[in-house]
């Protein structure tokens, strides 16, 4: 009769949509015996943002001692279909961290193009002890002589593994008269 009519799609049944099959789809509308047919586009699921939801388990770390230890961090990565994933932080890219600058850092993550941030801190190395590595050339001394003290070598011990040969040390406990003395080296 020439008429029409719009139905509730919930009425009919549409076939051949497939959400994983990224492209063009033609899909079937049948309804009371009839066909129809339309086109849909399926984009495929692309990384639209990241970020570091939980930040590595280690933050601090030691002058010249520590290197990045990215575990226990964890990135969530958003898509455009509205869907996340989460990572681990060790699967992205960092970059920035120095162990040889002090203080607060803030560390770049990349992944698939996206960036996200996090900070750590980087403590200075702190002085354990020192020690006379050499003893000076000149142990004996005619009363009333000067203490000597080429040929000593005072090294720095550190708390971070390191250590280095110093010169900024002071001497004491040194008297020239007769007997033996202690020699303190600060």
């Amino acid at each position: 009769n020439d008429t029409t009519e719009v139905i509730d799609i919930s009425n009919a049944t549409v076939a051949g949509f497939d959400n994983t099959k990224v492209g063009e789809q033609t899909l079937t509308v049948t309804y009371n015996g009839k066909t129809t047919t339309f086109k849909v586009e399926i984009i495929a699921k692309s990384l639209v943002s990241i970020a570091v939801t939980k930040n590595p388990t280690k933050v601090e770390y030691l002058e010249a001692k520590d290197l990045l230890d990215l575990a226990g961090g964890k990135l969530t990565l958003t898509y455009n279909n509205g869907t996340t994933k989460e990572i681990k932080l060790s699967e992205a890219t960092v970059t920035g961290f120095d162990n040889t600058k002090i203080g607060e850092q803030t560390l770049i993550v990349i992944y698939e193009g996206n960036v996200s941030m996090f900070k750590v801190n980087v403590i200075a190395k702190t002085l354990s002890s020192i020690a006379v590595t050499t003893k000076p050339s000149k142990l004996t001394y005619l009363e009333g002589g000067s203490f000597d003290k080429s040929g000593m070598v005072v090294t720095a011990y550190y708390n971070n593994g390191t250590s280095e040969v110093i010169t900024g040390y002071t001497v004491s406990g040194y008297s020239s008269t007769p007997g033996t003395k202690t020699i303190t080296v600060s």
